[in-house]
Parts: structure tokens; sequence; C-alpha cells
């Protein structure tokens, strides 16, 4: 039977320790990325459902039926958002 020092002659021994601390960090840092998505999609979430209650409210709701089938399958929304507000703002100027 071979003796303990020769099965580890040679082996490169790393420090578990260290591993376990680096994978705590990176555990931590891993979990405060998840809690500000969290944060940022109840934010839009809260925005969508101001924009709902505007709709409804402002009796916009068969109006925006109307809206929806007319672009039904456009995707764009933000760039369309963007372009929308940049050709307002010249308009006002």
């Amino acid at each position: 039977m071979p003796r303990t020092s020769e099965i580890c002659k040679g082996a490169k021994y790393s420090n578990t320790r260290t591993r376990e601390s680096q994978r705590k960090r990176e555990i931590q840092k891993l979990q405060h990325e998840l809690s500000k998505l969290h944060e940022e999609l109840s934010k839009e979430k809260e925005c969508k459902n101001k924009a709902y209650y505007f709709i409804l409210s402002t009796n916009n709701f068969n109006r925006y039926a109307e809206f929806s089938k007319k672009f039904d399958g456009f995707t764009a929304w933000h760039e369309a958002c963007v372009v929308k507000m940049q050709m307002d703002a010249l308009e006002s100027k």
C-alpha cells in the first residue's frame, strides 16, 4: 500500500477557505444584481399599470383596442416612442 506522502507528492494544494470565500462573494454579487433587476422590473410594471389606468380612466379602451388591431405584430415600440418624442420636441421649437 502506498504511503500518503507518495499519493500526495506533486499534487497542487488549494486553500478551500479561499475558494469558499470567493464563491460567497460571487453569490453576494449575483444576489445584488438580481435584487436590482427585480427593482427595475417592479418599476416597469408600475409604469405599465399607470398607463393602463390612464387608458381606462379616460374612456380610451376602445380606441386602444383599435390601435392594437391596427399595429398587430409591431414590436419596436421603444424605438417608436423615442422617434415620436424627438419629432414632438422638434415641432415645439
